[in-house]
């Protein structure tokens, strides 16, 4: 798989709000790191994008140079699609909101929420509700 060059990544950085993590860049282990130690790769970049335009900006810049493209929501996959060598990993870990919705019993969340993320809005929204109804 090629390696951008710095012109374009800085292309990339015209249309992408979120971090972009080279291999030199501080914070890199951590940030290619899984949850499975199995899988311990070593990808071109790694993005972490704020938007679904900054999701659509980092899809189109791997597809158009032709780097394997990984999505990382939690990076729990046990068999490690969330990285890989030398390509493009998307970790949306700062789109983790949740909005919970206790009447119509409906939650929706971003592609990094965890879990947690879930269960602590569910809660607060039980929660809340339940206040206003005892008012």
């Amino acid at each position: 798989m090629p390696i951008p060059t710095r012109a374009q990544l800085d292309e990339l950085r015209r249309s992408f709000s979120g971090d972009i993590i080279e291999p030199q860049s501080p914070g890199y282990d951590d940030a290619r790191r899984v949850w499975n130690a199995m899988f311990d790769r070593r990808p071109a970049l790694v993005v972490r994008p704020t938007s679904v335009a900054d999701v659509q900006a980092a899809v189109r810049f791997g597809r158009e140079r032709d780097l394997e493209i990984a999505v990382r929501g939690g990076g729990h996959s046990a068999v490690g699609h969330s990285t890989t060598d030398g390509g493009l990993v998307i970790d949306l870990a700062r789109m983790n909101e949740v909005n919970v919705d206790p009447a119509r019993r409906l939650a929706r969340t971003g592609g990094g929420a965890l879990l947690g993320h879930l269960d602590l809005a569910a809660q607060d929204a039980y929660y809340d509700r339940a206040k206003e109804s005892l008012a």
